[in-house]
């Protein structure tokens, strides 16, 4: 499937927002998935379980999987 391009049509376009929301609740359920491991695991890659309940908790119009990444990059853990 063709990717929007979302910088070409503007942030705001209704041609896009639909394949973002479709994107954005993809990264919930793989986010989510991420709640069945230890918190060892988690550790490992820079988070803990509450930071992966805090993300879920975000809006739909947030990625949680972006806002993951920045609080792993925080930490120094490049996701």
């Amino acid at each position: 499937m063709p990717r929007c391009d979302i910088a070409a049509l503007g942030q705001r376009s209704p041609l896009c927002w639909p394949i973002r929301l479709c994107r954005i609740l993809a990264s919930r359920r793989r986010v989510s998935a991420l709640l069945e491991l230890s918190d060892h695991e988690l550790n490992d890659i820079g988070l803990s379980s509450h930071d992966v309940r805090l993300v879920l908790k975000l809006p739909l119009s947030m990625d949680p999987a972006e806002s993951l990444r920045e609080i792993a990059r925080r930490r120094g853990i490049d996701l």
